[in-house]
Protein backbone atom coordinates (compact mmCIF):
# COMPACT_ATOMS: atom_id res chain seq x y z
CA UNK A 1 0.00 0.00 0.00
CA UNK A 2 2.72 2.37 0.40
CA UNK A 3 4.36 2.12 -3.18
CA UNK A 4 0.08 3.07 -4.02
CA UNK A 5 0.05 6.03 -1.87
CA UNK A 6 3.55 7.66 -2.01
CA UNK A 7 3.08 10.97 -3.60
CA UNK A 8 3.86 11.75 -7.31
CA UNK A 9 4.12 7.59 -7.61
CA UNK A 10 3.83 6.65 -11.26
CA UNK A 11 1.55 4.38 -10.12
CA UNK A 12 -0.62 6.50 -9.14
CA UNK A 13 -0.54 8.52 -12.38
CA UNK A 14 -1.22 5.10 -14.60
CA UNK A 15 -2.79 5.95 -17.75
CA UNK A 16 -5.49 2.91 -17.81
CA UNK A 17 -5.05 0.61 -15.22
CA UNK A 18 -4.99 2.50 -12.11
CA UNK A 19 -4.97 1.31 -8.64
CA UNK A 20 -8.04 3.96 -7.91
CA UNK A 21 -10.04 1.67 -10.36
CA UNK A 22 -9.08 -1.50 -8.43
CA UNK A 23 -9.81 0.41 -4.84
CA UNK A 24 -13.06 1.11 -6.67
CA UNK A 25 -13.96 -2.47 -8.23
CA UNK A 26 -13.34 -3.57 -5.16
CA UNK A 27 -15.86 -1.15 -3.39
CA UNK A 28 -13.29 0.02 -1.00
CA UNK A 29 -14.47 3.59 -0.22
CA UNK A 30 -11.26 3.62 2.48
CA UNK A 31 -9.04 2.54 -0.58
CA UNK A 32 -10.43 5.22 -2.30
CA UNK A 33 -9.83 7.67 -0.72
CA UNK A 34 -6.29 7.31 0.43
CA UNK A 35 -5.61 7.04 -2.76
CA UNK A 36 -7.04 10.45 -3.83
CA UNK A 37 -5.60 12.14 -0.55
CA UNK A 38 -1.85 11.06 -1.94
CA UNK A 39 -2.79 12.37 -5.22
CA UNK A 40 -4.54 9.96 -7.38
CA UNK A 41 -5.60 11.30 -10.60
CA UNK A 42 -9.49 10.79 -10.24
CA UNK A 43 -10.47 11.14 -14.27
CA UNK A 44 -7.49 8.85 -15.44
CA UNK A 45 -7.91 5.36 -16.83
CA UNK A 46 -9.39 5.32 -20.11
CA UNK A 47 -11.51 4.15 -21.48
CA UNK A 48 -13.11 3.56 -18.22
CA UNK A 49 -12.45 6.09 -14.93
CA UNK A 50 -13.25 5.07 -11.48
CA UNK A 51 -16.35 7.20 -11.85
CA UNK A 52 -17.48 5.15 -14.42
CA UNK A 53 -16.99 1.90 -12.84
CA UNK A 54 -18.74 2.96 -9.75
CA UNK A 55 -21.41 3.87 -11.51
CA UNK A 56 -22.06 0.91 -13.36
CA UNK A 57 -21.50 -1.14 -10.22
CA UNK A 58 -24.30 0.99 -8.31
CA UNK A 59 -21.32 2.31 -5.49
CA UNK A 60 -23.15 5.51 -4.58
CA UNK A 61 -20.64 6.24 -1.74
CA UNK A 62 -17.41 5.87 -4.30
CA UNK A 63 -19.35 8.50 -6.39
CA UNK A 64 -19.88 10.75 -3.98
CA UNK A 65 -16.49 10.74 -2.73
CA UNK A 66 -15.24 10.93 -6.76
CA UNK A 67 -17.49 13.45 -7.30
CA UNK A 68 -15.87 15.76 -4.61
CA UNK A 69 -12.77 15.27 -5.56
CA UNK A 70 -13.14 16.66 -8.82
CA UNK A 71 -14.18 13.73 -10.94
CA UNK A 72 -15.83 14.83 -14.05
CA UNK A 73 -19.00 12.92 -14.90
CA UNK A 74 -18.82 13.82 -18.37
CA UNK A 75 -15.83 11.95 -19.54
CA UNK A 76 -17.70 8.97 -21.96
CA UNK A 77 -16.65 5.72 -22.47
CA UNK A 78 -15.44 4.88 -26.01
CA UNK A 79 -18.86 4.66 -27.36
CA UNK A 80 -19.76 8.18 -25.45
CA UNK A 81 -21.44 7.01 -23.06
CA UNK A 82 -21.48 8.88 -19.81
CA UNK A 83 -21.76 7.60 -16.64
CA UNK A 84 -25.29 8.53 -15.86
CA UNK A 85 -26.70 7.05 -19.03
CA UNK A 86 -24.88 3.51 -17.52
CA UNK A 87 -26.29 4.56 -13.99
CA UNK A 88 -29.54 4.31 -15.57
CA UNK A 89 -29.09 1.59 -17.66
CA UNK A 90 -27.75 -0.50 -15.11
CA UNK A 91 -31.26 0.56 -12.71
CA UNK A 92 -29.39 2.27 -10.62
CA UNK A 93 -31.68 5.69 -9.80
CA UNK A 94 -29.64 6.90 -6.85
CA UNK A 95 -26.59 7.11 -8.84
CA UNK A 96 -29.00 8.38 -11.75
CA UNK A 97 -30.02 11.56 -9.07
CA UNK A 98 -26.33 12.01 -7.71
CA UNK A 99 -24.83 12.07 -11.06
CA UNK A 100 -27.67 13.72 -12.85
CA UNK A 101 -27.01 17.68 -11.50
CA UNK A 102 -22.99 17.68 -12.55
CA UNK A 103 -23.53 16.15 -16.24
CA UNK A 104 -23.96 18.21 -19.03
CA UNK A 105 -27.53 17.65 -20.56
CA UNK A 106 -26.70 15.46 -23.32
CA UNK A 107 -28.83 16.28 -27.19
CA UNK A 108 -29.86 12.56 -27.60
CA UNK A 109 -32.12 12.46 -24.14
CA UNK A 110 -35.09 14.77 -25.33
CA UNK A 111 -36.11 14.63 -22.07
CA UNK A 112 -33.20 16.21 -20.18
CA UNK A 113 -34.63 15.46 -16.29
CA UNK A 114 -33.94 12.53 -13.82
CA UNK A 115 -37.55 10.99 -15.25
CA UNK A 116 -36.44 11.79 -18.80
CA UNK A 117 -32.91 9.60 -18.61
CA UNK A 118 -34.55 6.70 -16.81
CA UNK A 119 -37.20 6.40 -19.54
CA UNK A 120 -34.31 7.36 -21.76
CA UNK A 121 -32.18 4.12 -20.53
CA UNK A 122 -35.46 2.55 -20.70
CA UNK A 123 -35.43 2.20 -24.16
CA UNK A 124 -31.61 2.21 -24.57
CA UNK A 125 -31.36 -1.14 -22.77
CA UNK A 126 -34.34 -2.31 -24.90
CA UNK A 127 -33.09 -1.60 -27.90
CA UNK A 128 -31.30 -4.04 -30.28
CA UNK A 129 -28.18 -1.60 -30.68
CA UNK A 130 -27.85 -1.03 -27.11
CA UNK A 131 -29.32 -4.05 -25.64
CA UNK A 132 -26.15 -6.00 -25.22
CA UNK A 133 -24.14 -2.97 -23.19
CA UNK A 134 -26.37 -3.23 -20.25
CA UNK A 135 -25.04 -5.29 -18.42
CA UNK A 136 -21.92 -3.41 -18.57
CA UNK A 137 -20.70 -4.97 -14.88
CA UNK A 138 -20.06 -8.38 -16.89
CA UNK A 139 -18.56 -6.43 -19.69
CA UNK A 140 -15.33 -5.14 -17.56
CA UNK A 141 -15.17 -7.97 -15.14
CA UNK A 142 -12.07 -9.59 -14.33
CA UNK A 143 -9.61 -9.63 -16.52
CA UNK A 144 -9.61 -5.91 -17.03
CA UNK A 145 -9.22 -5.50 -13.75
CA UNK A 146 -6.66 -6.84 -11.90
CA UNK A 147 -7.81 -10.32 -11.12
CA UNK A 148 -4.63 -11.34 -8.87
CA UNK A 149 -3.93 -7.79 -8.65
CA UNK A 150 -2.23 -7.09 -4.74
CA UNK A 151 -3.96 -3.71 -5.03
CA UNK A 152 -7.48 -5.40 -3.90
CA UNK A 153 -5.48 -8.09 -1.68
CA UNK A 154 -3.48 -5.02 0.39
CA UNK A 155 -7.06 -2.93 0.19
CA UNK A 156 -8.92 -5.45 2.27
CA UNK A 157 -11.96 -5.51 0.52
CA UNK A 158 -13.39 -8.58 -1.76
CA UNK A 159 -14.09 -7.40 -5.35
CA UNK A 160 -17.45 -8.35 -6.85
CA UNK A 161 -17.95 -11.78 -8.35
CA UNK A 162 -16.54 -13.46 -5.56
CA UNK A 163 -12.79 -13.22 -5.95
Amino acid sequence: MELLIKPNSAVLSAHTHTPLKAATYAHSLKGVELLIKAGADVNAGHPLTALMLAAIAGYTDCIKCLLKAGADANIPENNGTVPVEIAAIQGCQECVEILFPVTTPLARVADWSIGGITQYAKLTRSSTSMGKRADFWNLFHAPMIYPTSSCLCCLGSSAPGGW
